[in-house]
């Protein structure tokens, strides 16, 4: 375990990325007389997909599996003081992260942890696979959106899916990609969605403050509370997750009914 750590903390403490290429790393005094290596992605931080180390026949170890490890010899590792700092340490990321579960949703604000383990949770149990970061001027946010069979091409003018913003904690129904005639298609999908709404007197589902002209554009945000739950409340996960699929087949309904207009 230490020769382990000590190989980790050597060479890939300054690295931003890892290098797989075995010439190379040959080069390298740690690893010279090593016969042959076993690349292993080692993080302890949270990301959505693994799937490029995966795909570069790297082992994944992650956070849980530090934990799982250390776990059984938490006693002893008291003796090794940093030993000791690094478990406490993933300890209380691991608590962060699964705090969405037990911390009310108005100190999520700007704190991405809670988020992170919330989308995580989300990739697995709804639509909502897919999470990243997304820069602005504003400091970035945290967003999760839909994928694979849920998102939905609407006619002519784009996908339309739905987007979760951590900033503003609101549930957003975007279109994209539009390269021509953004703001053309944004009001056009926007009669679409509005028509939809009306037929089926939906409440809830209100305009942006602006409306958007880029590659992606929001055409509808759903206010926290009508989705996530207020301020001072503990997160429901079995109605959220409820009502995001209930969103998502939203998206289905009004896909399928355009096609059957054009069809007509």
């Amino acid at each position: 375990m230490v020769l382990f750590l000590t190989i980790i903390i050597r060479y890939f403490s300054s690295k931003s990325t890892i290098c797989c290429d075995r010439a190379l790393l040959k080069k390298d005094e740690t690893f010279r007389d090593c016969i042959d290596f076993f690349p292993i992605l080692i993080k302890t931080g949270d990301q959505f997909s693994y799937d490029k180390a995966l795909t570069a026949n790297f082992r994944i170890f992650l956070r849980k599996d530090f934990l799982n490890f250390l776990s059984r010899y938490k006693d002893k590792c008291s003796d090794h003081p940093m030993l000791s700092d690094f478990y406490s340490h993933i300890t209380s990321m691991e608590k962060e992260v699964q705090s969405f579960q037990n911390k009310p949703i108005g100190l999520w604000t700007r704190e991405w942890n809670p988020w992170k383990g919330f989308y995580s949770y989300l990739s697995q149990h709804t639509p909502f696979i897919t999470w990243n970061y997304v820069a602005n001027a504003s400091g970035g946010f945290l967003c999760s959106r839909m994928d694979g069979d849920s998102v939905k091409e609407l006619s002519e003018l784009g996908l339309l899916y739905w987007q979760i913003e951590s900033n503003k904690k609101s549930l957003c129904l975007k279109i994209g990609e539009v390269y021509a005639n953004n703001s053309a298609i944004r009001d056009k999908a926007i009669a679409i969605v509005d028509e939809y709404i009306s037929e089926n007197k939906i409440q809830g589902i209100d305009p942006p403050a602006r409306k958007g002209c880029g590659c992606y554009m929001t055409l509808k945000i759903v206010k926290q509370e009508n989705w996530l739950g207020r301020d001072d409340e503990i997160v429901n996960m079995e109605q959220i997750v409820d009502r995001l699929y209930k969103f998502a087949q939203m998206i289905e309904k009004i896909t399928e009914k355009v096609t059957d207009d054009e069809v007509k």
